[in-house]
């Protein structure tokens, strides 16, 4: 049974009710991750793995390789290295990409009624925009609701709704676009934040343009866009014969569209040709 509110008798004279709210969300726990050891295995410095070189006994250099695109401060090099300028390696915390979410809700309502007849209508709005950039939710509402007694016998009852839903998501589980296997692969020496592509479309990543998406490509390229449109209603007939014989007629419609594009960058890990997929249902 679907319950829906309707205006209240009264002396005919309408009633306007306004709420607004704001809600915060924030990510209350992330798995732990290693901050001692550079992108490599072992000893070895590389940008496949994520567990090389302690990062106290490395520095940057930017002589060997003036052209090296990966890391704004230069190559990896060990300590001693001829050509180590001194500076130490950084350590970026990757969880920097989250941010606090917003939830906006606004309702307005209209309302009126006597004792033969009764009105209410309202419009809803929520927009949430989440804790990951660029994912979000949104869902607008418009209702009515009507009934009038025609006379002492026959009473008609009118409920009409509309819902438009609309959500960007992003990349999930455990595919090599998702946002969080690459966000927890990436090693602590390397910041995803610098930049997510080259001025020539190829995307910078720690795997050095192979393997795991650096997690902004994916936060502004790859996304599924889904658009749902709603239309619901019910008529009803009430037949009142007498105080204990009454009858009822109820005839309703449900019916919705939903549209959907999901967008794969050219150049991704999870599908290097690219793609985009995109339906009406």
């Amino acid at each position: 049974m679907i319950t829906t509110k309707k205006g209240k008798p009264s002396d005919g004279t309408g009633h306007i009710d306004f709420h607004t709210s704001i809600g915060f969300d924030r990510v209350s726990q992330l798995p732990p991750r290693q901050n001692t050891f550079v992108q490599g295995w072992g000893q070895w410095i590389s940008g496949s793995d994520s567990w090389g070189p302690a990062a106290a006994t490395m520095q940057y250099d930017t002589l060997t390789d003036p052209d090296y695109k990966w890391d704004k401060n230069g190559m990896i090099v060990p300590e001693d290295h001829p050509n180590a300028n001194g500076q130490p390696v950084k350590i970026y915390d990757p969880y920097d990409l989250f941010r606090t979410g917003l939830i906006f809700n606004n309702r307005l309502s209209l309302s009126s009624g006597n004792d033969r007849s009764a009105c209410y209508f309202s419009v809803a709005n929520l927009e949430q925009s989440g804790v990951i950039p660029n994912a979000s939710f949104g869902r607008t509402n418009v209702h009515l609701n009507a009934s009038s007694g025609m006379n002492r016998w026959l009473r008609m009852t009118t409920n009409m709704a509309y819902s438009n839903s609309r959500i960007r998501q992003l990349q999930q589980g455990g595919n090599l676009s998702s946002v969080m296997v690459g966000l927890l692969r990436t090693p602590p020496s390397f910041d995803n934040a610098q930049g997510y592509e080259f001025p020539d479309g190829s995307q910078r990543n720690y795997t050095h343009g192979v393997g795991y998406d650096n997690p902004y490509w994916t936060l502004n390229k790859n996304y599924l866009d889904e658009r749902v449109n709603r239309f619901t209603g019910n008529a009803i007939m009430n037949l009142d014969f007498t105080e204990w014989f009454s009858a009822s007629y109820n005839i309703g419609f449900d019916a919705y569209t939903r549209r959907q594009k999901d967008v794969i960058a050219v150049g991704s890990g999870a599908e290097r040709a690219g793609s985009v997929a995109e339906g009406t249902f």
